[in-house]
């Protein structure tokens, strides 16, 4: 699992079977198919609901985050977006999309 250049395009792994708990802290998220859960904070649980709605490159789901949480662009950079999606990407939640 690599992660691409940072106007990728990315999705929910499809082979996660995801369950989703909220609590006031940040979320919490099953994944049925691996056996393994996952703490989130709120942007990394908006940024894979988005991504659940459907496969987005990195910009578009960059802007539907800050959009969703009233962030500006020096609240969630590219960078930090991009590192965000590699370490989905590790765990299995998330993968690249081929163009």
């Amino acid at each position: 699992m690599v992660a691409t250049s940072a106007r990728g395009c990315w999705r929910i792994n499809p082979t996660c079977i995801l369950h989703w708990r909220h609590w006031d802290e940040g979320y919490v998220l099953f994944d049925a198919a691996s056996g393994l859960t996952h703490a989130l904070n709120v942007i990394g649980a908006v940024c894979l609901e988005t991504l659940a709605a459907g496969s987005r490159d990195e910009a578009e789901l960059a802007a539907a985050v800050r959009h969703e949480l009233d962030l500006g662009p020096d609240e969630l950079s590219a960078g930090e977006l991009h590192l965000l999606l590699a370490r989905f990407d590790e765990l299995g939640l998330a993968e690249p999309v081929s163009a």
